[in-house]
């Protein structure tokens, strides 16, 4: 990312003030947590303090709260994963900073830091669970520990905590955390859970540890320096979702009622000064906690609808409703507790606050879809109603739709600008690029390019000049450059008809890449044909390449309903051999190394 001298400056004056004033309150803050812990006060039982039993009515009054642009590890663009990962059946790859790095081994989870230059990699998996736990930064892979059986990497990529041994559920196993950068290793804790979070920049950690072996019911919250590793226990029977870097802020969720399909929790801010319960009932869905970066805030839903707290501070309804699900592109999500029928998750935005973020609201009682945003000054503002199958995205201010549906692509343009919070934008104001749309891709200039039923692949231009690339491609995706024009990808599939088995696999699953660059009357060239996958970012581009086809293969296209026992023997085995083809311009490819990788009914 670029910036200017005078934005540099301003901002460097600003984080440093505040790092000083940070630095001031933290010292004032480990004071107080001292005084706490030589206290004779037990603290194995939570304390409330000050707590809403009922969530603040929306409000029309202006807050405006701390609005900082830069946080310490964020210099890169937040969000972006730096990193591209792909994994085979005997090894995976990570491509990044201009290069792919070969793992031999299979890849079980994986998980990035917020930061996106780093990601931490569970191999080999045994029958026991626990597996090999390597962290790549892009540079060089370092190996953390064997016996892992589960793991979290901080957002700023520079701690991995993680669990050793065999678990089992009220016996725990050891927690450990690893130090990226010196290497080395320490034990935390002793009969450790599974749920356990990392601060932003992995300075603290919050985790439970279960009182009595075999007791899967009674546990204890704490939290720890990662520095010192000297716990302060800071509530019972709550699972820890996220945490500041302090440990002054820690977001905990205490299950009430445990029925396999009926699960409820609520969710607590706890705080050295007080205990703030920020709603009864937490909406037990994939997506219901969404923090800011630095966890300094926090949207959650709850039983009345979609909530924001700040530093631990009462929670604010935002938008009143029932059975509401937040959806957005998030960086990193960490799963704190979860049942066959229900889960509580929580998800980094890559972003340091959560106003001007578009979210993606849905009412499972209307069936209905909203698009909002709230102000700084936490006031809603309604966008428009969404119809469930809405595809839209945020480019320079500008908003652009595509509906499924109806097969168009509209845009707004400059949707903070003028708009009353109290109504939506207007239809009228939105400028149509066509219709008859199969897919489209809008670049960072808002060019579109779209596939159009019977007309191929079309180019539509900032002027609205429009001209044909195609008659037969398929969209891909498009690779952003900073000084060049973007480079847009589509496929174009053989005709498989007169083909028969290994060709109609082949034409129907394989297919040729091209390339166009994003300037008028750009000549695509074609990259590679018997390419299976395509994945883009800002690690770059790579594509996989069909060498060789599984033996099993022709066998079951041999069997036309694919029904027979001879058939279903061959499921296990269709692992088809491919090329890894790597670029880091999005422009020059070369071959890296073979990737072992199930092709079947879809690339």
């Amino acid at each position: 990312m670029t910036h200017s001298y005078a934005k540099k400056a301003i901002l460097s004056r600003l984080l440093i003030f505040l790092i000083l004033f940070l630095a001031v309150w933290s010292v004032s803050c480990y004071q107080d947590r001292d005084s706490v812990k030589e206290s004779t006060e037990a603290t194995s039982q939570i304390t409330e303090g000050t707590q809403n039993t009922a969530i603040s009515e929306p409000t029309t009054e202006e807050r405006v709260f701390e609005q900082i642009e830069t946080y310490k590890f964020l210099e890169i663009e937040a969000g972006e994963e730096y990193l591209g990962l792909s994994s085979g059946r005997t090894n995976a790859a990570v491509m990044g900073n201009g290069q792919a790095y070969e793992i031999p081994g299979i890849l079980d989870t994986y998980e990035y830091a917020a930061n996106g230059v780093s990601v931490a990699i569970l191999l080999d998996k045994s029958e026991s669970g626990t597996g090999r736990l390597i962290v790549y930064d892009g540079v060089m892979e370092t190996a953390v520990a064997d016996d892992v059986s589960c793991f979290h990497i901080s957002n700023d990529g520079g701690v991995v905590a993680y669990l050793t041994g065999e678990y089992k559920e009220g016996e725990g196993c050891a927690l450990n955390l690893f130090d990226c950068d010196s290497g080395s290793t320490s034990v935390i804790a002793e009969n450790a859970g599974n749920s356990f979070c990392l601060s932003p920049n992995g300075t603290a950690i919050a985790y439970i540890r279960f009182n009595e072996p075999g007791n899967a019911d009674s546990w204890r919250c704490l939290v720890a320096a990662c520095d010192d590793g000297s716990p302060e226990e800071i509530a019972q029977d709550m699972y820890p979702a996220a945490l500041s870097d302090d440990g002054s802020l820690v977001y905990a969720i205490k299950i009430t009622n445990k029925a396999e399909d009926s699960v409820c929790g609520e969710l607590w801010a706890l705080c050295e000064s007080s205990n703030m319960r920020l709603c009864k009932q937490l909406q037990n869905d994939s997506q219901n906690m969404y923090l800011s970066i630095d966890c300094s805030q926090i949207l959650f839903v709850s039983d009345e609808g979609i909530c924001f707290s700040q530093n631990g501070s009462e929670a604010i309804l935002l938008v009143p409703s029932e059975e509401l699900v937040v959806t957005s592109e998030t960086s990193k999500a960490q799963e704190i507790y979860s049942t066959d029928a229900v889960s509580f998750n929580s998800q980094y935005a890559g972003t340091r606050n959560l106003y001007d973020v578009l979210l993606n609201v849905h009412n499972e009682n209307s069936g209905s879809n909203n698009v909002w945003y709230f102000t700084d000054g936490m006031k809603s503002v309604f966008l428009f109603e969404d119809n469930q199958y809405l595809d839209y995205e945020l480019i320079d201010n500008s908003l652009f739709i595509y509906d499924p549906l109806s097969f168009e692509v509209a845009f707004f343009e400059d949707i903070y600008s003028d708009i009353d919070t109290e109504e939506s934008v207007n239809e009228a104001d939105a400028t149509k690029v066509d219709s008859g749309i199969s897919s489209y891709i809008c670049t960072k200039d808002k060019t579109i390019y779209y596939d159009k039923f019977g007309e191929g692949l079309i180019r539509c231009g900032t002027d609205g000049e429009k001209e044909s690339i195609c008659e037969d491609g398929v969209l891909i995706g498009y690779f952003p450059r900073e000084d060049e024009p973007d480079i847009i990808y589509y496929r174009v599939y053989d005709d498989p008809e007169n083909a028969d088995g290994i060709s109609t696999y082949i034409s129907s699953y394989y297919y040729h890449l091209y390339m166009v660059e994003d300037v008028p009357n750009s000549v695509p060239i074609e990259i590679s044909d018997n390419v299976g996958a395509v994945y883009m970012g800002a690690f770059g581009v790579y594509y996989l390449k069909l060498d060789s086809v599984s033996p099993n293969i022709a066998l079951l296209y041999s069997d036309e309903d694919h029904d027979s026992d001879e058939t279903d023997a061959t499921y296990s085995d269709l692992y088809d051999q491919n090329q890894l083809f790597y670029s880091c311009d999005g422009k020059t490819f070369s071959y890296e190394f073979d990737l072992l990788e199930w092709y079947l009914y879809g690339g």
